[in-house]
């Protein structure tokens, strides 16, 4: 069931938690968030709920539960799990609901923060929820495998395939750098300074000077660059965020960080 902003959804989870008798639920990638998810979660029949909003059409964990069956505290949580200390009758156990990134670098932090707690506590444990992620490589379905992170070949302005490294270079740079790169474009090029268009600026206004009639005029875009208004301790916690670690990560801030202009 996709969306639990849909028509039936609220029907459909009532229908299971009456026939299965249900006291926990948890609902993963709701793909609402705020009042429309409150207003849905209501609906839902449960006492207590504990709620990670969904960002946009992705994540996003409910934790739902009936506090007159069962006592339940949650415990811990962060964007991808929630741990709670459930009091069942007289027992006492621990219940983590996940839904991993599919991003494999940032899934890891989530095996890493599981791991982390498994020592925290001496009690019955469940983990359940949507890992993202398969334990044998036949339960795939209809993947053509591949290597990662290889380039075989590529297809040429003719049409031709060439899987030559020289050739595959020169028609990178043959095809995509001139759209890429504006031949005006001064920073961050070989053999150009953004000083360049310095010089560029006293020209064109030399030229209006001297001009005897309106030529047109000159605006001032974007001197201001994101370097000048961002730390880089931001710049490394972003890269963070978004799963690039490691020497990636490194060898970024090298280049941020050592920038030299002569």
């Amino acid at each position: 069931m996709r969306g639990a902003g849909k028509h039936m959804f609220s029907k459909n989870i009532a229908d299971l938690c009456s026939l299965y008798q249900l006291e926990i639920l948890a609902i993963f990638e709701p793909r609402i968030s705020d009042s429309k998810a409150s207003r849905v979660i209501r609906k839902l029949g449960f006492s207590n709920s504990f709620v990670m909003d969904a960002e946009g059409f992705s994540r996003g964990i409910w934790l739902l539960w009936n506090n007159s069956k069962i006592k339940l505290h949650v415990v811990a949580h962060s964007r991808h799990s929630i741990a709670a200390l459930v009091k069942d009758h007289n027992t006492i156990w621990i219940i983590t609901v996940v839904y991993a990134n599919p991003c494999l670098t940032t899934r890891r932090h989530l095996w890493n923060y599981l791991d982390s707690i498994t020592n925290c506590f001496d009690f019955p444990w469940m983990v359940a929820g949507d890992f993202n992620d398969i334990t044998y490589n036949s339960e795939k379905r209809g993947v053509i495998r591949c290597r990662r992170n290889k380039l075989e070949g590529f297809k040429k302005e003719d049409g031709s395939w060439t899987g030559e490294i020289e050739l595959m270079k020169k028609e990178v740079v043959g095809q995509f750098l001139p759209d890429i790169v504006s031949p005006n474009q001064a920073a961050f090029v070989p053999s150009r300074q953004i000083q360049d268009n310095i010089v560029v600026v006293h020209e064109v206004l030399h030229k209006f000077k001297n001009a005897k009639r309106n030529l047109g005029f000159i605006a001032k875009i974007d001197l201001a660059k994101a370097y000048d208004n961002l730390q880089w301790g931001f710049i490394k916690q972003v890269l963070e965020m978004i799963g690039i670690e490691g020497r990636m990560k490194d060898l970024i801030m090298s280049y941020v960080s050592s920038v030299q202009y002569r």
